[in-house]
C-alpha cells in the first residue's frame, strides 16, 4: 500500500532529485522497437466488510492509518496505538500506460474512504497532548497542560478520505542508432487527506479521573510536479546521442495546503497553511530553471506495462506483497479475491479514469480568492446579460402588440 499512502511530500529532498542529470544509458547500436497499444488494471470495491479490510490491510498498514490520523492533532511517537478497528471501508485503485508511435503514458489513481476507531496511550510523562502550534491552544487551556502523564490515553474515531494520483509522460523519437530519444517530459504527483475526528483525552486531574474531547477537522493536500523542455543545441533528436548534451528547462509546482480545525467545548479555532516549495527547488538547481545534462536515452523496446494484482513492484502492481494477508500474497489469490469483492477491470480507460478523477493541483489562497471573485463576477454579467436581452424582448413583442 506504501506507493498509494497520501502524506505530505518531501519537497527539499524530490527537488534536489529533480534537478540532478538524468541516468545516462548506454548508446547501443542494436535497433529497438515501439509496440503502440494501452494497458490497464483496476479495482473498485465498495462498502468492505471487516474480515476482508483485515485481509487487504495487514497490521503494519493498519496502525499506518492510525498513526496518519494521530498526526492530525498530536505526535504519534509519544504514544502506543492499540485496539485499531477499520469499518466502512470503500476504494478504487488503478494503473493504466499507454504507448503511441512517439509518446508514452503512465498513471496511477487510488481513492479509499473508511472510519476508524483506536486507543493511543501516552508512553510517559514527556509527550505532548496536543501539537504545539494552533488551532489546539483552547484544548491545551482546557486542560491546563500540553505534557501527558504515562497512561494518559486518546480514544479515537474517524471518517478518513484519501485520494491522489501519480502520471508520467514524454514525447520521443528514434534515433539513427535505433534507440529512443526524450523530447519532453512530464511527471505529476498529487494527493489529498481529509479526516473528521473525534477524539477524547482520557487523564487525571486534581487526583480525580477527567476527560475532554475535541472535534479535529483536517485536510492536507499537496503537489509536486516537473514539466521538462529538452533543448537540443541545434542538434537534430534524431541523430541524438547519450553523448549529446543538451539543455533542460524545468518549470516546477511544490506546493502544499493545510487546514485545520479544532472545536473544544463548542468553541472552534482554525488555522491555515500554505506551503510553496518552488523557489527550494530553484535554489538547489540555481538561479534560473535550466540545467544542462546528457540526452536521456531509452534503450529497449517500448510497449504499454504489464501489471499485476499484487507483487513486489510497487510500480506495476495494484497491491504490495508485504502489505496484505499472506493468503493474498500471489497474484492468483488476490485476482480471486478482488473480483470476489469487487469490480475488477483490465481497461485502460477505466484505469485512466481513476488517475484523472483523482487528480488536482494546490492553488494558493489568494488564487483562489481571485478565482471566486472571477467567477462571481462572471456568473453576474451573464445574469446581466439574460435580463437584458429578455427586457430587449419583452420591449419589441409590446411594440408588435400596438
Amino acid at each position: 500500500m506504501k506507493a498509494y499512502k497520501i502524506a505530505l511530500i518531501s519537497f527539499a529532498v524530490v527537488a534536489m532529485m529533480c534537478v540532478c542529470p538524468f541516468a545516462l544509458a548506454a548508446d547501443d547500436s542494436d535497433a529497438y522497437d515501439v509496440t503502440p497499444g494501452e494497458s490497464g488494471l483496476s479495482v473498485k470495491i465498495d462498502n468492505m466488510s471487516e474480515a476482508d479490510i483485515n485481509k487487504l490491510f495487514n497490521a503494519t498498514e493498519q496502525k499506518d492509518l492510525a498513526e496518519d490520523v494521530l498526526d492530525k492533532f498530536t505526535e504519534n511517537n509519544g504514544y502506543n496505538i492499540s485496539d485499531i478497528k477499520i469499518t466502512k471501508m470503500s476504494l478504487e485503485r488503478g494503473l493504466s500506460s499507454k504507448v503511441a508511435a512517439d509518446n508514452l503514458y503512465e498513471g496511477k489513481g487510488m481513492k479509499q474512504s473508511f472510519t476508524i476507531s483506536f486507543t493511543a496511550t501516552a508512553k510517559n510523562d514527556t509527550s505532548k497532548i496536543f501539537l504545539n502550534r494552533e488551532p489546539f491552544g483552547d484544548a491545551v487551556k482546557a486542560i491546563g497542560t500540553n505534557t501527558t502523564a504515562t497512561g494518559d490515553k486518546f480514544e479515537v474515531t474517524a471518517d478518513v478520505t484519501m485520494y491522489g494520483s501519480k502520471t508520467d509522460s514524454g514525447d520521443f523519437v528514434k534515433n539513427e542508432a535505433g534507440s529512443f530519444v526524450l523530447t519532453s517530459k512530464q511527471e505529476k504527483e498529487y494527493s489529498n487527506v481529509e479526516c473528521n475526528i473525534t477524539a477524547k483525552y482520557v487523564y487525571t486531574k486534581d487526583a480525580q479521573p477527567a476527560n475532554l474531547t475535541v472535534e479535529v477537522k483536517a485536510t492536507q493536500e499537496s503537489e509536486t510536479s516537473v514539466d521538462y523542455k529538452f533543448d537540443f543545441n541545434g542538434v537534430e533528436p534524431a541523430k541524438a546521442t547519450a553523448a549529446t548534451f543538451i539543455s533542460v528547462e524545468q518549470s516546477y509546482v511544490y506546493a502544499a495546503n493545510l487546514n485545520t480545525e479544532c472545536t473544544v467545548n463548542g468553541n472552534t479555532s482554525s488555522k491555515n497553511f500554505y506551503v510553496d516549495m518552488a523557489p527550494l527547488a530553484l535554489l538547489f538547481g540555481g538561479d534560473i530553471s535550466i540545467v544542462c545534462q546528457y540526452a536521456e536515452v531509452l534503450d529497449y523496446n517500448i510497449s504499454a506495462d504489464e501489471f499485476s494484482y499484487v507483487g513486489l513492484d510497487d510500480e506495476t502492481s495494484l497491491f504490495a506483497e508485504g502489505d496484505v494477508d499472506p493468503s493474498l500474497s500471489t497474484d492468483a489469490a488476490m485476482e480471486t479475491f478482488l473480483k470476489s469483492t469487487g469490480t475488477v477491470s483490465t481497461a485502460y480507460s477505466d484505469a485512466r479514469s481513476m488517475a484523472d478523477d483523482n487528480n488536482g493541483d494546490v492553488v494558493s489562497p489568494s488564487d483562489a480568492l481571485n478565482a471566486i471573485l472571477i467567477i462571481a463576477i462572471v456568473v453576474v454579467a451573464i445574469v446581466a446579460v439574460i435580463f437584458l436581452v429578455l427586457f430587449i424582448l419583452a420591449m419589441i413583442f409590446r411594440r408588435r402588440k400596438k
